[in-house]
Order: structure tokens, then sequence, then C-alpha cells
């Protein structure tokens, strides 16, 4: 048996479930054994910080894993997507993009009652004027909801128990009705709130990449090949549409875009927005069968919106 691939991970709930989800994978259809090495990121650290903070840049999760790779300490890293920078790394490759898990946003709500308000608002049957408290640390969830629902937002950190264990406790004074979250993450932890609304991603497309998986090694590591079983082509076509609208509208960490395409056969399809400080929104919707180009065309289009 060929020596184990140690596999760096983030020491979260969730990251640990992803990371645990691949290792199973390769032993499963490619017969290759790994042995997890957890590694404690710049966004593990520093939660404590405000979410404008220098050190939550683009990669503030990822890293001290690429250090890791590109020092040979590792021999894989399992990313969440949506947490690496457009730019690639010099050294490093994304070997594999998995198939992407359920992209939607989910309100987690505090109640039933607040349930049944808020799904009001988000059917239309109400005015987007609530008076509610959502729970978000992203600028483009915190944009999504204050124009669409009309909420307002409070600025919430942390991995998706401590969130949910925070809504819990600030429900009962008032201070937060719901928190906005990804559903995969809720998926992936096996965790199924009794109060939750998936928001309807024609009106709240995602950020780029959501639900989606990153396999990222050394550009020279001889075992890339068997990597190949995890790679899910359109999953791949779709997030490479996502992420190229994010680098040619210069994204960072703190820009409140939004970006979710689909395939079909070779047709990438491709839904983008930004908004600006005052909430006003640009959006296109380009289709194509070069996922980059459908990705640059969406970004000079709304940036001529602006």
């Amino acid at each position: 048996m060929s020596t184990p691939l140690v596999l760096g991970t983030r020491g979260s709930d969730l990251a640990l479930a992803q990371s645990r989800s691949i290792a199973e994978r390769l032993r499963r259809e490619a017969g290759i054994a790994t042995r997890l090495e957890i590694i404690k990121t710049t966004g593990d650290r520093e939660q404590a910080l405000p979410a404008d903070a220098p050190a939550w840049s683009m990669g503030a999760f990822v890293k001290e894993l690429e250090t890791a790779l590109l020092e040979e300490r590792i021999d894989l890293a399992v990313h969440s997507y949506k947490d690496m920078a457009t730019a690639p790394t010099p050294g490093l490759a994304v070997a594999a993009v998995p198939e992407r898990a359920d992209p939607h946003d989910v309100l987690v709500c505090s109640s039933s009652a607040t349930q049944n308000a808020i799904e009001r608002v988000v059917h239309g049957d109400e005015d987007a004027d609530s008076l509610f408290v959502v729970g978000t640390s992203s600028p483009r969830r915190a944009a999504q909801l204050r124009s669409s629902l009309g909420c307002s937002v409070a600025t919430l950190r942390g991995n998706v128990p401590t969130r949910l264990n925070k809504l819990e406790s600030a429900a009962a004074t008032g201070q937060m009705h719901a928190i906005c979250i990804a559903a995969a993450g809720l998926e992936r932890l096996k965790i199924t709130p009794e109060h939750a609304i998936s928001l309807p991603i024609d009106r709240f497309p995602t950020a780029a990449a959501q639900g989606a998986l990153a396999v990222q090694t050394r550009r020279d590591e001889p075992r890339v090949s068997e990597l190949a079983a995890l790679e899910h082509e359109p999953t791949r076509r779709a997030t490479d549409a996502e992420r190229s609208f994010l680098r040619a509208i210069e994204a960072g960490c703190h820009t409140p875009a939004a970006a979710y395409a689909t395939c079909d056969g070779n047709e990438v399809t491709l839904r983008a927005e930004m908004f600006d400080a005052a909430l006003n929104r640009s959006s296109a919707e380009c289709t194509g069968r070069d996922p980059v180009a459908v990705g640059q065309q969406a970004a000079a289009r709304v940036l001529a919106c602006r």
C-alpha cells in the first residue's frame, strides 16, 4: 500500500466534516489512504476582530494551509472554495472540484412565528419594511437582506454551531430574530433547524463557489492524477465562471457581490450582481460556452451599470 497522503484541514466542525468526506471518497473510489493534519488559520485565530479588520482579507481561512502545502508539510488541502482568493497561488493548483452541495442561503429563524412572518415578506405577501434583525458577517448577504427584505442586520461571526447558539441567546432578549447561513454547511454537519427558510436563488444569488469544495495540491505533486476521481466537471465550469466574475470586478472579501452559475451541457449561465453603498443593485445574466469569458462578460455589464 502506498504512503498515506497528508490532508490539511482547519479544525472547525464544518472543515473537519468536509475533509473527512473527501478522505472517505479517496479511500473508497481511488484506494488512497489519508491522514488529517489540523492547521489553524488567521480566520480561526482572529474571530474577535471587527469584520473590516485588515486580517480579514481574502484567503484568511486559506493562507496557512497553502503555506503548509508549499513547505511540503501536507500533500493536499480541502477548502470551502468560496474562501479562496481568485488569483492562483504560484506553485499550487486546484486538483479537483467535487460536486457542489446545496448552494442556497437559508434563514434560520428563532421561532415559528418569526419564520411565518419573514416568509410572508420573502414571498411578497407583505411589504419589505420588516423590523426583524438578521445576523450575518457577509457584506453580500447584508446588502441582499436589507435591500429585498428591509430587515436590519447584526454582525455575527463564528462557526455554524456558534452562530446557532448565538441566535438562541440573542432571540431571548429580542436582539436577533434569524441568522443567514449557507445550506451546504447545515447539510454537511447534518443539522436540520426547526425553523428555516430557503432563500430563492433567483432573488438571492449566492457567493461565488458557495457550496463547493476545492482540493488543492502542489503543481508538482506526483500523485495529483489520483485525485481525478473527485472531479465534477459541471461544478468546475460553474465555479470557474463565478470566480472569473469576482476576479474581473476586483472583488475583495468586503465586496457585496454575488455570482451563481449553472451548466446545461456545454452552456454555462451566470447570474451576477453587486451593490453600492446606497444598496443600488447592478446585475447581469450571461450565457456561453467559455466559463471564464462568461464571468468577464457579466462583470463588464455589471460595472457598466454603476
